[in-house]
């Protein structure tokens, strides 16, 4: 189903240097609950002070605790590599805000620091759905690149859930090519215990699209080598991107989880090629 959004601009893996402008994450201020929104951690769309729009997250709502810094940190990484992700921002929410949803109404939401992300302005201006027929996957940019580089990342980061795309496209061109933004990272860091499984094979968006790249090791080369060339220093210095109240006051298992990334990363060259004949087939 295509619904009114504004989320622009090109979904093409970025150089890492313009991706990874912008750390650490803004602090913006809502001013107005705009909508209840669809998702698994039941999000809605709030206007800030700053004049746009966010997709924000509440404690109270996500299914597990460590959502918050599963979004931040993995939505900080994909931009640090150059993947397409909407801006993370750090959402202060006051404590009179209400909101309502199908089921229930809330009279105040106790967390004044929450997780949201960038929904661009004006939001009449694009039409987005979060599927897209093979038909129409053709007619995303980059589709292959973006895919496959989807892929990696979810094996660095061991995203345990359904990769999610936002597809988009402008209202007014009706055959027009689409962007694809990654979205929903809170199953990240195998769902949040961050410890990783010895074998782990993350979901390939558009299998039957790109089955025929995926069979090559080539093919995820991009996003491979940004990956396996960050140093210590830059997965550090988004891992110190969390707030402090997010982790009980304690950064030491945000730390801890930035270590074991950093040793991850040059193992997963040798894990592709492990599993490359069992997406491919």
């Amino acid at each position: 189903m295509l619904m009114p959004a504004a989320f622009t601009g090109e979904s093409s893996i970025t150089n890492s240097s313009s991706a990874s402008a912008g750390f650490p994450p803004r602090n913006v201020s809502a001013v107005e609950l705009v909508r209840p929104m669809q998702g698994r951690t039941r999000p809605s769309l709030l206007r800030c002070n700053d004049g746009k729009y966010y997709v924000v997250k509440f404690d109270k709502r996500c299914r597990q605790e460590r959502t918050f810094v599963n979004e931040l940190l993995a939505g900080l990484l994909a931009r640090l590599i150059g993947l397409p992700v909407r801006e993370p921002v750090l959402v202060e929410v006051p404590r009179s805000f209400s909101y309502r949803s199908s089921t229930t109404t809330e009279p105040t939401i106790g967390t004044s620091l929450v997780f949201g992300s960038a929904y661009p302005h004006p939001p009449k201006e694009m039409l987005v759905t979060d599927f897209l027929p093979d038909r129409l996957l053709r007619r995303v940019v980059n589709v292959e690149e973006v895919f496959l580089g989807a892929f990696v990342f979810d094996l660095w980061i061991c995203n345990s859930g359904r990769r999610d795309f936002i597809f988009s496209r402008p209202a007014s061109e009706e055959g027009a090519s689409y962007s694809a933004w990654l979205i929903d990272h809170d199953a990240a860091f195998n769902d949040g215990n961050w410890k990783f499984p010895g074998t782990f094979v993350p979901f390939l968006y558009g299998k039957r699209l790109v089955c025929h790249a995926a069979s090559r090791i080539d093919s995820f080369s991009r996003v491979l080598e940004r990956i396996e060339n960050l140093s210590a220093q830059e997965i550090d210095k988004v891992a110190r991107c969390v707030p402090v109240e997010w982790c009980s006051g304690d950064l030491s298992a945000i730390l801890d989880l930035a270590d074991q990334l950093f040793a991850r990363r040059r193992q997963l060259r040798k894990a592709l090629q492990r599993i490359l004949p069992s997406i491919a087939a």
